[in-house]
């Protein structure tokens, strides 16, 4: 089932949306929080890189991917419809 592998991946990816978000779209860690569906205290552990910091294979494609959900977000898409097409793309 696909809901299953993206969870091993869920923590890189909301880590990478995270840091994101906060470089370029200038938002809280609080905010960030709140559309990532986390507490802050993951978001400030994914910005130490102490959570989510694995590597991904295909990082040139995530890389783009994760910007367009980063676009998606900031329209104010939800992070579930988000990752639910990342997963699809990629999964």
């Amino acid at each position: 089932m696909r809901c299953e592998k993206i969870a091993k991946l869920l923590p890189v990816v909301r880590a990478n949306i995270a840091k994101e978000l906060i470089k370029n779209y200038n938002l809280s860690q609080e905010k960030v929080a709140e559309i990532l569906g986390v507490t802050q205290s993951a978001i400030s552990q994914y910005m130490k890189n102490i959570r989510g910091k694995e590597v991904l294979e295909r990082r040139e494609e995530f890389k783009k991917a994760l910007k367009e959900m980063c676009e998606e977000i900031m329209r104010g898409e939800s992070f579930e419809s988000v990752i639910c097409k990342f997963c699809k793309k990629f999964i």
